[in-house]
């Protein structure tokens, strides 16, 4: 789990340094993401590999089945895992597209294309916070205002002026950013793909603790 434990860490930094205005750039954040797949997606390949080298009859080329309908699947499953065991042929083909589940696919898909998709960068919140604003009588404590956009104003008499917060104490601003990726957020992604890989690896190996034990 240690690939998944630093993929959890990365994520986590990552998704934390991307929301500021000096945001890594779109290259930096290519690599990190390319960084982060590999350490998803690799201990599924090893999960599957050894237990297709060290379990029951010992496929002959394991690998972690990918299939495209049952059929593929059982072909897939015989030749890189061939354990015939109900509980973990199930346990693979729950992840599979063709049985509803799209993460894996996701994921896959992802990690293979990686290298020819860009990251982009868009804004996606500014938020001004004030810790003391006083207007017109009127006192504000620790209000934010979100995407503004243009100055706030007021009209006194047909002029319009605008209103300044920038002055005011505790005034703070934030740009918030969003990554997408192959039209996708891509932390959310990431958390969601590295929270799937666990739970299957965790089952995975509850499973194949009961054959052995069998």
């Amino acid at each position: 789990m240690e690939k998944l434990d630093y993929a959890k860490y990365k994520i986590n930094k990552l998704s934390n340094e991307v929301k500021s205005e000096n945001a890594p750039n779109n290259k930096f954040i290519k690599n990190e993401i390319n960084d982060i797949l590999g350490n998803i997606r690799a201990p599924l390949d090893y999960f599957a590999k050894h237990i297709a080298k060290n379990v029951g009859a010992k496929a002959k080329t394991p690998a972690f089945p990918i299939a495209t309908g049952e059929v593929d699947f059982k072909n897939r499953y015989g030749k890189g895992i061939n354990i015939d065991d109900a509980n973990l042929r199930n346990h693979f083909r729950s992840v599979q597209k063709y049985n509803g589940s799209n993460w894996l696919n996701e994921l896959n898909k992802m990690n293979n294309n990686e290298k020819h998709q860009e990251v982009n960068k868009t804004v996606i919140n500014t938020v001004e916070k004030v810790g003391h604003f006083q207007h017109k009588g009127v006192t504000l404590n620790n209000v934010s205002f979100e995407n503004v956009g243009t100055p706030m104003v007021e009209k006194i008499d047909g002029v319009t002026r605008e209103i300044d917060i920038t002055s005011a104490a505790g005034y703070k601003k934030e740009v918030l950013y969003r990554f997408k990726y192959n039209d996708r957020e891509v932390f959310e992604s990431l958390k969601e793909y590295h929270t799937n890989a666990v739970n299957f690896l965790e089952e995975g190996k509850r499973i194949i603790d009961k054959i052995e034990s069998d």
